[in-house]
């Protein structure tokens, strides 16, 4: 049996009857605004009387009740002896109509061509702002105004780099501390100095254990990701090595320098002259008489000459 789902034309309702003796058969009418085209299974050729022509006439009078024409004129069914107009098209709108045979059914493929007219979306209701007597200054003067009155602003200090070990815990502490040691140097009380060595010695272990805590879980959670990762918060948990290599100044010739173009300019002749000045202070002097060799001293008095030939 054929369902719904293999015949439905998208945008049309599918009104079918199925031949109820036979396994295959039967008819089907797609309607859409005002066009009913379909398998109607009357004869509407012309000219010709046949056995359903009181069914042909109820259909026309139904049809021309709601202004409807039958736009088909070629036969939709050819037998060996007979053809037949049953595949109909009823419309009101048709600027083109014929038929197809496309050689997959019995029944040739019926078509027609109308104009549907261009769609008019309905008219809908927007919000916007117009800006035909914006003024930029005093926008921005009066929006300013109620921004100081609703959210003024403050200058506060804060620390100039996130501590990310640096918890709740260990900040109460900090500050109890340094509470119990602004007292003990204004009264000398020895219970503030007993407190607050008490809490120093209580901050610096929950600094220790707020470090190993934070570094353990970040290198736990990192290793689970990436080997990258890994190594990334790794290297967090070691010491610092950067340091600052920028010279501001430089004591020359008992003038100090500031300007990046003289210092740079003395270093320059520093260097260019380095070599020579090494080769002064360790080449000596010739010597007619004396070779110095590391430490020793040898002249020519002391060469035995028994050995050698004349």
């Amino acid at each position: 049996m054929v369902t719904d789902d293999e015949i439905l034309m998208p945008g049309y309702n599918c009104v079918r009857r199925d031949r109820q003796r036979k396994a295959d058969g039967g008819v089907a009418i797609y309607c859409r605004d005002s066009v009913v085209p379909g398998d109607f299974n009357i004869d509407f050729s012309v000219g010709r009387r046949n056995a359903n022509s009181s069914q042909k006439r109820l259909l026309k009078e139904i049809t021309e009740l709601h202004d409807l024409k039958q736009v088909i004129e070629s036969p939709t069914f050819v037998t060996e002896h007979s053809e037949f107009l049953i595949d109909l098209c009823f419309t009101k709108k048709i600027t083109e109509s014929d038929v197809i045979d496309p050689g997959l059914s019995d029944h040739s493929l019926v078509y027609c061509v109308m104009k549907s007219g261009r769609y008019r979306a309905p008219p809908k209701t927007i919000q916007f702002r117009s800006y035909k007597n914006y003024n930029r200054d005093p926008f921005v003067s009066e929006l300013r105004q109620v921004a100081e009155s609703h959210a003024p602003i403050r200058t506060s200090r804060v620390r100039g780099f996130s501590i990310p070990w640096l918890n709740s815990h260990v900040t109460d502490l900090m500050n109890k501390c340094n509470n119990h040691l602004k007292k003990a140097k204004g009264n000398k009380s020895s219970i503030h100095w007993r407190l607050y060595r008490d809490l120093r010695n209580k901050v610096s272990h929950s600094i220790k254990k707020a470090k190993s805590d934070y570094y353990t879980n970040l290198i736990i959670d990192s290793s689970k990701s990436s080997a990258k990762d890994f190594w990334r918060a790794f290297k967090q948990t070691l010491p610092s090595s950067k340091t600052s290599s920028r010279i501001t100044n430089l004591l020359a010739d008992g003038a100090l320098l500031t300007s990046a173009q003289s210092i740079a300019s003395t270093f320059n002749t520093y260097f260019v002259n380095v070599g020579k000045f090494l080769v002064e202070k360790i080449v000596p002097e010739p010597s007619s008489r004396l070779s110095k060799v590391g430490s020793i001293l040898i002249s020519a008095d002391d060469i035995p000459l028994d050995n050698v030939d004349s």
